[in-house]
């Protein structure tokens, strides 16, 4: 699994070769900008939205 934004992307190892169902991933905006992405309960990944190209968007929570 991929996830991208403008300037990031972070792969996520999971599903190989299956898709994954709309249960099975959850999303939380805290606001415009920022989000908490949760993949199976098992993955948690944070995303903030960032205009600089030295700074990632995503981050490995969990």
């Amino acid at each position: 699994m991929t996830l991208k934004s403008s300037n990031d992307t972070i792969k996520v190892s999971i599903h190989e070769g299956a898709s994954l169902q709309e249960h099975e991933i959850h999303i939380r905006w805290e606001n415009d900008e920022e989000a908490t992405i949760n993949i199976l309960d098992v993955y948690v990944i944070s995303f903030n939205k960032s205009n600089s190209l030295l700074e990632k968007s995503f981050k490995v929570v969990e």
